[in-house]
């Protein structure tokens, strides 16, 4: 059973130098991804920087031991799909939104 708590900053009404970190990286990271895609593009096909995407994540994964982990049997069709619906698709929609070349 998970058990939650207020953090003392919390309950003081002002968020202290973790809450505000907690807050703003998750931020900085999502927002990073966009300026680079928008980057790439001046480069690169929308196709190009979902394949480098793709290659910049295998390689990151690659170097966590628990990425290569095998999967429980019955379980490869379900990753296959959210695969495809939670990263594929979305990594391949994101550079065709942004670029703004006349085709």
């Amino acid at each position: 059973m998970v058990r939650l708590t207020v953090a003392p900053a919390a309950r003081r009404g002002s968020p202290g130098v973790t809450d505000t970190a907690l807050l703003v990286t998750p931020g900085l990271i999502w927002g990073a991804s966009f300026l680079f895609i928008a980057e790439g593009l001046e480069a690169l096909a929308p196709d190009g920087i979902t394949f480098l995407r793709f290659v910049v994540g295998f390689l990151t994964l690659a170097c966590v031991p628990g990425a290569r982990a095998p999967l429980r049997g019955g379980s490869h069709g379900a990753v296959a799909a959210l695969a495809i619906v939670w990263m594929a698709l979305p990594m391949s929609l994101f550079p065709h939104a942004e670029d703004d070349r006349q085709h």
